[in-house]
C-alpha cells in the first residue's frame, strides 16, 4: 500500500494565517510521530515574502504598483532570498516527514521541481531547471519557484507556480534576486481557459506520481 497524504484545500488566504497553519501541523509533527503527512494548497493575498538570506534591497518601493497596494513584506524561515505571491498562483506545501519517503533534502528539493515540471507538461508546457538558478524555466522566463524550510526532516514551506496572475506585483521585485530575469504563466505560454479544480486535481496527480503516494483529500475542518 502506497503511503498516505491528506490533501487540505485552503482557498485563498493571507500569508501570515497560513504559515501559522504550517507551523501548527510541523509541531504536531515534530511532537508526534504517528500524526500524517499533510499536502495544503492555497493562493495567497498579494504578499512579498523574504527567505533566509533577506532580500530587501531587491524590492523597488518607488514603483508606482507598489506604492498603489502597500503590499505586506514578511520574513520567513525559507531559503532563499525575495519572492511574491497573489491570487492566480498555486501554492503547494508539503508538511512531510522526509523518512516516510526515504529521501533527502537535495532529493526531496529535485522532487519538486520535477513536479513543476511534471505538471506543467498536462498543459503541454516544457520546462526546465538550472543548478545555477533557482525555480523552474520556460524560454529563460520564471514560472515556478521553490523555497523550503525543514526541522528534523519535517518540511515547511514549498513551491508556487504562476497559472493566471496578474504580475505586476513581480516588476516590483527582482525575483530571488535574479536581474534580467522575466516571469510567465500558465496562461502565457498555453492557450487556455483554467479550471481552478483542474488545476488543483492535475497538481494532486503531479505529487502523486512523483512521490508514489496516496493522496487523500480532506476540508480544513477536517470532515
Amino acid at each position: 500500500m502506497k503511503h498516505e497524504i491528506i490533501y487540505i484545500d485552503s482557498g485563498r488566504t493571507d500569508y501570515k494565517s497560513s504559515l501559522n497553519l504550517q507551523k501548527y501541523l510541523v509541531e504536531k509533527k515534530l511532537k508526534n510521530s504517528k500524526i500524517p503527512d499533510f499536502l495544503i494548497f492555497t493562493e495567497h493575498n498579494p504578499v512579498i515574502t523574504l527567505g533566509k538570506r533577506g532580500g530587501r534591497k531587491f524590492i523597488n518601493r518607488d514603483s508606482s504598483y507598489f506604492q498603489k497596494i502597500n503590499p505586506e513584506i514578511i520574513e520567513t524561515e525559507r531559503g532563499g532570498l525575495v519572492t511574491c505571491h497573489m491570487p492566480g498562483q498555486a501554492v503547494l506545501y508539503p508538511i512531510i516527514n522526509l523518512k516516510n519517503f526515504k529521501i533527502g533534502v537535495k532529493e526531496y528539493a529535485l522532487k519538486l521541481t520535477e513536479l513543476i515540471s511534471d505538471f506543467l507538461k498536462k498543459y503541454d508546457v516544457e520546462s526546465y531547471s538550472d543548478k545555477n538558478y533557482p525555480g523552474v524555466f520556460v524560454d529563460k522566463k520564471k514560472i515556478g519557484s521553490i523555497g523550503l524550510s525543514i526541522k528534523k526532516n519535517i518540511t515547511c514551506h514549498g513551491l508556487s507556480i504562476n497559472i493566471n496572475n496578474d504580475d505586476s506585483l513581480f516588476n516590483t521585485i527582482t525575483p530571488c534576486g535574479l536581474k534580467n530575469t522575466s516571469v510567465t504563466s500558465l496562461t502565457d505560454e498555453a492557450d487556455i481557459n483554467v479550471d481552478t479544480e483542474d488545476i488543483k486535481q492535475d497538481l494532486i496527480d503531479s505529487f502523486s506520481e512523483v512521490f508514489d503516494c496516496s493522496v487523500v483529500k480532506q476540508d480544513i475542518n477536517g470532515s
